[in-house]
């Protein structure tokens, strides 16, 4: 359970650390602005370090994955993590130890299990840190008088700050002015009436659980210099622009004090006095219309923020799969490959196929940006369409998967593509498998009582020279294989016009399916099969066709 937390904080604290990149540039954007919008900003950086949900939309800023490490890492054979950047994943990936055989224990789980460990161990220290502070600051709150309210004054303190979380204290120095206590009282209780206690609580506890992400530690001391300067111009728009300066004087005289919450959660007090002091005599209240663009900006900003991007796309729109939607609807031929099984696809087959390819779900990201080649592709769908140019040439796509589907790359007869990780290969695997199921029924049904008739003749010049009386249908079948196997396919011939052919006919009766296959000596003296009068054709095995020559002597 625990190795579960942990990886969901490191992928929590991944997604924020560009949200916190982003709020970086735009507090610089806004350095003119009023605080509160630079303020509002950081809320969306701790919905990103506390909620490991949120919904994904293609108007996401983050240029990353919001899931980088899956759970199952600690126990993968070639442990990946998945950022959405591929240098990046590439570096990362290449310094994970592979697992190794029949060892007790994944070098993973060793990995996560030490990671964890600090982790947790980085937490209970900043968690006594606080403890230890906090009791050292309510001893030397002991003789402290309460004034009014939750009000009280102490000798023992040189700065004023907030304590507490359900029903919280102001302590304010005992020396403190009349005209001075007035200005920082005023400031404690837009504190409290903003919930800034809450908020600060809440920051410190999400700071012990990222405590090993610098970034967040820059967020959290950043964040609260933006609270403490919007409060101050809260103060400043409630008393009005004539305070600024015996208000800028009451900070400048705590300014040289030692901070008396420093450390603990449930207190805290004035930030940096300089950079306040600089905001508040520079503070102007801006127009309206300003006010409501600087709104409508930092809102989009959050709303983009807050989103996850896309964590897939169609294989079609993938970068690199240079295939168009159009070229693969206009396929005329389809085959499918898996280890050494081939089945030829029917034309609803090929349309089922085509709807696959192009609602084929993958990973935004490239596994691997090599050629394809160099994968294993153990299955594959081979389609082919015809062109629209003047010689009518055909073209050749290929979509290959690895033996379990997970993997998928394509190519176009001219670049393989970068390889991509299909997001449900169970059911890529079994709408393939399906077709395969569907043509050992019919293929093999011989013994079941052959479903499929077969009949083959002989034409010379268009016309029945002889038929083959099919005592047994093991040489057709096997030329039938033989040709869908073959990947190639080459264009072929006009049938009318030879001087010589087979003809294999196919039928499955229950079916309604009827298949021509055309045998023949091409130009280039090599026996090929068509597929149909107008098909394409593929390379038939030399031993094959003389066999079927000797049927026809």
């Amino acid at each position: 359970m625990f190795d579960a937390i942990f990886l969901q904080v490191l992928n929590m604290s991944f997604t924020a650390s560009f949200v916190i990149l982003f709020v970086l540039i735009a507090r610089l954007l806004l350095k003119r602005a009023p605080k509160v919008f630079s303020y509002s900003l950081w809320g969306v950086v701790l919905f990103r370090l506390i909620c490991p949900f949120s919904f994904e939309s293609i108007l996401s800023l983050l240029p990353v994955n919001a899931k980088p490490i899956p759970e199952a890492i600690v126990y993968a054979a070639t442990p990946e993590v998945d950022t959405g950047l591929s240098a990046l994943n590439r570096a990362v990936n290449s310094m994970f130890p592979a697992a190794t055989p029949n060892a007790s224990a994944n070098p993973m789980q060793i990995t996560v299990f030490l990671g964890r460990t600090l982790w947790l161990l980085g937490i209970a220290i900043l968690f006594c840190y606080s403890v230890v502070s906090l009791f050292r600051l309510k001893k030397r709150l002991k003789g402290s008088v309460h004034e009014r309210e939750n009000i009280y004054l102490s000798d023992a303190l040189g700065a004023p700050f907030v304590l507490g979380f359900i029903a919280p204290k102001i302590y304010l120095p005992s020396s403190l002015k009349d005209e001075e206590k007035q200005h920082i009282l005023l400031h404690e209780q837009t504190h409290i009436h903003r919930q800034d206690h809450i908020i600060k609580m809440l920051s410190f506890f999400v700071l012990c659980l990222h405590w090993f992400n610098p970034l967040v530690w820059a967020a959290f001391f950043l964040s609260g210099k933006d609270m403490e300067m919007a409060c101050d111009e809260a103060v400043i728009k409630r008393l009005g622009s004539g305070i600024k300066k015996n208000y800028s004087a009451s900070l400048l005289a705590f300014a040289a004090k030692r901070h008396a919450a420093c450390g603990v959660p449930l207190a805290f007090g004035e930030g940096s006095a300089k950079s306040r002091i600089k905001n508040i005599l520079r503070y102007k209240k801006p127009l309206i219309w300003v006010l409501l663009v600087l709104a409508a900006a930092v809102l989009l900003l959050s709303f983009g923020l807050l989103l996850n991007p896309l964590s897939s796309s169609l294989l079609l729109n993938a970068k690199g799969v240079n295939i168009l939607p159009e070229s693969l609807k206009s396929s005329i031929y389809g085959a499918l490959a898996v280890d050494a099984q081939a089945v030829e696809l029917s034309a609803s087959e090929l349309n089922d196929v085509v709807e696959f390819i192009t609602k084929l779900s993958v990973g935004k990201t490239e596994t691997a940006s090599r050629a394809g080649r160099d994968v294993n592709s153990s299955s594959q769908i081979h389609l082919v369409y015809e062109g629209s140019g003047k010689d009518d040439a055909f073209y050749n796509l290929y979509f290959y998967f690895n033996s379990d589907f997970s993997l998928v790359w394509a190519y176009n007869d001219i670049k393989p593509s970068p390889v991509y990780k299909v997001k449900k290969p169970q059911e890529a695997k079994g709408f393939i498998l399906q077709f395969f199921n569907s043509a050992n029924e019919k293929v093999n049904s011989a013994e079941d009582g052959d479903l499929a008739r077969y009949s083959v003749s002989k034409y010379k010049s268009g016309v029945v020279y002889e038929s083959y009386p099919l005592d047994n249908t093991e040489l057709v079948k096997a030329i039938v294989m033989d040709s869908l196997l073959k990947s190639t396919l080459l264009k072929g011939a006009d049938i009318e016009a030879l001087e010589e052919y087979y003809l294999i006919e196919q039928v499955f009766p229950q079916e309604n399916e009827r298949h021509e296959y055309y045998v023949y000596m091409a130009e280039n003296s090599e026996p090929v099969v068509q597929f149909g009068k107008k098909g394409m054709c593929t390379k038939l095995s030399s031993e094959l066709y003389y066999k079927l020559e000797e049927r026809f002597p």
